[in-house]
């Protein structure tokens, strides 16, 4: 996945003109007029890279930096200040805040680059470093918690959420109801999306609408897609053939959360591959348009929702590789307050405590899981739950 960067620069051909040579070179680009507005964008995001002008309007470039290097999550984001500011003292003044980097303008196009890619690849090897100290660490019983989850990636100008209840945020401004006029245009965004192959009008009237008339499923059709057209300028919903597709500039989070996915399955090793999950399962934010009652994304809701415990069982047994014990017996009770039946977890539970030392709470977790089974549908643990029980007690000498 492509590096993120955000650009604060007031005026708008400097930072079109930056965009459009960072997208050249390969990185994904989210600008802000601001120093106050990139603050909202990055109450959504963290970047791998900040850069920023400093004489800017509402909150200059000195106040941002302050503000970043503030926020927990955001203290590891490298920041270039890209100004008109070229004296000595404001070089020094930029240095001795902390800033990573200082470009004045106008500066040359490798340079910018040269800038960018040394500042990334700095902050890659240290968060890397750190993560593996960490890990280490858990290992040998010297640190307690896991390190936190890497950055999200985030793309220009438009944020679509779909996990929990669905939001479309601008320009690090959310799109309001009034806007969007009827709930059936937000919907309608988010279904173009999950259907990038393109779909006929006919079936977008009836996934969104039911059974109706066709001058009826026509008229709101046209109307809806007006209203998402109005409401959203950014995004491109136009008819090839006899489809509709919506293309354009945007984030969507379902489709990240897939990518991550694929992501972790590819990775090399286990880092890797707990870093794409951490990253995974904090996009996960509920239920795939918990707000939306449409058959049409029923199927999509069900699959994700097995997708993200299928994370949580990933991250889980990464925990008790890496002798995180406590930490995967969080994961697993995440698991089971979604699927109480889930014996994966119950598995895992049992494994963490036999692990710990703790044998008595191992076998006393399955004694209960399997009362519970009994009771509620009469029936017995699956065979490798109940070999995994036997294990534990001939371990323990019973």
């Amino acid at each position: 996945m492509k590096p993120q960067i955000l650009v604060v620069e007031d005026e708008a051909v400097v930072r079109d003109l930056i965009t459009e040579q960072l997208e050249e070179a390969g990185y994904r680009v989210l600008s802000a007029a601001n120093g106050k507005e990139a603050l909202s964008v990055l109450t959504w995001m963290v970047p791998d890279l900040i850069l920023s002008d400093i004489l800017m309007p509402e909150m200059d470039g000195y106040v941002l930096y302050k503000e970043v290097r503030s926020r927990p999550k955001l203290r590891t984001v490298p920041f270039i200040f890209l100004t008109a500011l070229g004296e000595a003292p404001d070089v020094r003044l930029a240095k001795k805040k902390g800033v990573d980097d200082y470009l004045t303008k106008p500066f040359d196009h490798e340079d910018l680059l040269v800038a960018v890619e040394a500042r990334i690849k700095r902050s890659d090897e240290v968060r890397k470093a750190i993560y593996a100290d960490a890990v280490a660490g858990i290992g040998e019983g010297k640190v307690e918690p896991a390190p936190e989850a890497p950055p999200l990636h985030v793309t220009p100008g438009l944020l679509i959420c779909a996990f929990g209840q669905a939001r479309v945020i601008h320009d690090g401004k959310e799109i309001t109801s009034a806007t969007w006029a009827s709930v059936k245009a937000k919907e309608m965004l988010v279904y173009f999306l999950e259907h990038p192959e393109g779909v006929h009008r006919e079936k977008v009237v009836e996934d969104l609408w039911g059974e109706t008339t066709v001058g009826k499923g026509s008229s709101v059709f046209h109307t809806t897609l007006h209203r998402l057209r109005r409401a959203v300028p950014v995004v491109d919903v136009s008819r090839e053939g006899m489809r509709y597709y919506a293309t354009g500039r945007y984030w969507y989070d379902v489709s990240e959360f897939r990518t991550l996915l694929d992501q972790a399955r590819e990775a090399k090793d286990l880092i890797q591959r707990s870093m794409y999950l951490s990253k995974a399962a904090e996009l996960y934010r509920g239920s795939f348009l918990e707000d939306t009652y449409s058959d049409w994304c029923i199927t999509s809701r069900e699959n994700l929702e097995e997708a993200y415990i299928g994370v949580l069982v990933g991250l889980a047994h990464t925990s008790l590789e890496q002798g995180d014990h406590d930490r995967g017996i969080g994961h697993a009770r995440t698991i089971l307050a979604r699927d109480p039946y889930r014996e994966e977890a119950h598995r895992i539970i049992m494994h963490a405590h036999y692990h710990m030392g703790n044998r008595v709470a191992a076998l006393k977790h399955y004694e209960n899981y399997a009362a519970l089974l009994a009771e509620e549908l009469g029936i017995e643990p699956m065979p490798e739950t109940m070999q995994a029980y036997k294990d534990i007690r001939a371990a323990a000498g019973h």
